[in-house]
């Protein structure tokens, strides 16, 4: 069957109403700052052993930085978000994809329990902020 005469709508479509944009905090200035630190893993290879024993967890394999430096979100979030830009920590192109490939999936985080991942994160960004801060 055809139509004679196309639907038309007898009332006007309401226009939506803007929404507040909700999301994560962003600060530009603040990751182009984390991306001139060195590899935060790096960091932890060239602290001098004493240092290396108060820290809270430990690397079993050591694995090289290798690709650019990155602003790695490592704050706490939900599945398929990215925390606040101020809960970075700095990485290199290979040990931020083995961080965020899964829990103890691959490289110099094989093994690791979400708690210790969550340490290790928790003491990164602290030491970021400590870091940006003392940059200026």
């Amino acid at each position: 069957m055809k139509r004679s005469k196309p639907l038309r709508r007898k009332t006007p479509m309401r226009r939506k109403r803007a929404k507040p944009r909700r999301g994560r905090d962003r600060d530009p200035e603040y990751m182009a700052k984390v991306r001139r630190l060195p590899c935060i893993v790096r960091v932890v290879q060239e602290m001098s052993d004493d240092e290396r024993e108060r820290l809270p967890f430990r690397f079993t394999k050591v694995t090289l930085c290798s690709g650019r430096m990155q602003a790695d979100h490592m704050g706490e979030r939900g599945y398929g978000t990215k925390s606040h830009d101020r809960e970075t920590g700095p990485a290199c192109k290979s040990h931020h994809g083995e961080r965020t490939d899964g829990c103890g999936v691959r490289g110099c985080f094989k093994g690791w329990s979400k708690s210790e991942m969550r340490t290790f994160c928790d003491w990164a960004i602290t030491r970021t902020q400590h870091e940006v801060k003392e940059m200026g």
